[in-house]
């Protein structure tokens, strides 16, 4: 799907990275030199792309840019699908409910 388009799915878990809400199929290899995934989710484009930022966790010490050892963005951050499980899984998370 295209961003802004899915709904995203909640986490489960404290720290747990946010899953990709839309398709990366026809993004590029992220490389030292481009990774598309900040041409919404930068410190600059963000706003403007109406997309989440880039974590804080994420910056470098300047809180100006994204440090190397985080731009594998998808080292951690994955597509969710609505897909049948191939296994079954039993995991329950452990985040407490959201107050309302």
């Amino acid at each position: 799907k295209k961003p802004g388009l899915q709904k995203p799915i909640a986490r489960t878990f404290k720290e747990q990275p946010p899953l990709v809400p839309h398709a990366v199929d026809n993004f590029d290899e992220i490389t030292v030199e481009e990774n598309q995934c900040m041409s919404c989710h930068s410190l600059e484009k963000f706003k403007e792309k109406n997309a989440p930022k880039v974590g804080d966790s994420h910056l470098d010490s300047s809180k100006k840019a994204v440090t190397m050892d985080r731009y594998q963005c998808n080292t951690c951050h994955v597509p969710q699908v609505d897909a049948k499980p191939l296994v079954d899984n039993t995991f329950v998370g452990n985040l407490p409910p959201k107050k309302k």
